[in-house]
């Protein structure tokens, strides 16, 4: 286990990602928590959003019926941020 940690680069590193997690049962709050992790370690910049869950795009049962989450609002504001490289 080296953490990540190697004298080669990654051809990940610097670059930025969005994420995305649909849960049936549970939330998809922990799960973006865990994918912002990894992408973490692997140096990548994970971009946020400006409003919940922040961490990317989470969804939960019927995507276009998610009054919490928003799915389908919050991606199009994902892609908007990683087009504009922020």
């Amino acid at each position: 286990e080296t953490a990540g940690g190697s004298f080669e680069s990654s051809p990940l590193n610097g670059k930025q990602c969005g994420l995305i997690a649909v849960a049936e049962y549970s939330t998809p709050q922990t799960m973006l928590e865990y994918l912002n992790d990894f992408c973490l370690l692997l140096k990548m910049r994970p971009v946020t959003l400006t409003s919940f869950p922040y961490l990317g795009v989470g969804g939960h049962g019927e995507l276009d019926s998610d009054e919490i989450f928003r799915p389908l609002e919050q991606c199009e504001a994902l892609a908007a941020s990683l087009c504009m490289g922020r």
